[in-house]
């Protein structure tokens, strides 16, 4: 590997762990086993460079998936609040399919309740006496995002289920699949894992209904937790422009999106509405 500006490369891997580096310098080995040779002109930049664009790829991806939680919880809350004409709704076990998996929750939501010094939280608790935990929505901004998507694939009433994923224009098998894939994928970003060339074990199904058709995907790639954020996130903020701001990354960063999984001039499929 050339390594022209030594002093560069002892800051980079002070700060980044050499082991952590080496995980990116892979993608240059010239044969995919040992021994450890550099295909020839790779640079220590080289590597640095998609180590950047893997930060940046988090955090887009981050946002993309913090606006779909956010719109999950709401959804889910005030379409279960109308549903069972109760703000309540989440108290009662006949609603779900497990009574075991119903009172993990509801002590979850109970301990959370009583730890949280969120404004709202302590209004609830000075307000009133019962019943002991708040209203779904308040429970929905105190609660992680992999508690409700374990509340929705407990959830009894197919019909409530699928007025839920009709919001994210698919129906409630793919919505609860693709729930527990987005919060697999958030904790990979939040934990600042690699993710532009990962093969992720948890993947969406890549035909979300007859209507929503997404194109040939490597479903073990990026690209197809690329797709399934598109087709919930275009669904809930039809005016986004998530896939230009990927596409402009993937351009910025001079990467090769067939890494990742995409097809060869994917950003001119108008699936992508780029």
């Amino acid at each position: 590997m050339v390594i022209a500006n030594e002093q560069f490369a002892i800051a980079v891997l002070e700060s980044c762990n050499f082991y952590r580096f080496s995980g990116y310098a892979i993608a240059f080995w010239l044969t995919p086993h040992r021994p450890q040779q550099y295909q020839p002109g790779t640079t220590f930049e080289d590597v640095v460079n998609i180590i950047n664009f893997d930060r940046a790829l988090r955090m887009l991806t981050m946002d993309a998936i913090e606006r779909l939680e956010v719109a999950v919880r709401s959804i889910i809350t005030s379409k279960a609040s109308i549903f069972y004409r109760s703000p309540h709704w989440y108290l009662e076990g006949s609603r779900f399919k497990s009574f075991a998996k119903h009172s993990k929750f509801i002590a979850k939501c109970a301990g959370d309740f009583d730890r949280s010094k969120e404004v709202f939280a302590l209004h609830y608790k000075k307000t009133y006496t019962a019943p002991d935990v708040p209203p779904s929505w308040v429970i929905a901004e105190i609660t992680s995002f992999g508690t409700w998507s374990h509340l929705f694939e407990n959830m009894a009433a197919r019909q409530l289920r699928n007025r839920i994923a009709a919001s994210f224009q698919i129906n409630h098998v793919t919505l609860e699949k693709n729930l527990h894939v987005l919060n697999v994928t958030r904790n990979l970003c939040a934990h600042h894992v690699r993710i532009w060339n990962r093969g992720f074990a948890f993947t969406p199904p890549l035909r979300q209904s007859p209507t929503v058709l997404i194109p040939a995907l490597s479903g073990q790639r990026f690209a197809a937790q690329a797709g399934m954020i598109w087709v919930m996130l275009r669904a809930v903020e039809p005016q986004s422009d998530w896939t230009r701001a990927l596409r402009d990354l993937i351009v910025r960063y001079g990467m090769n999106a067939t890494t990742m999984g995409f097809p060869a001039n994917w950003d001119s499929d108008p699936f992508w509405g780029i």
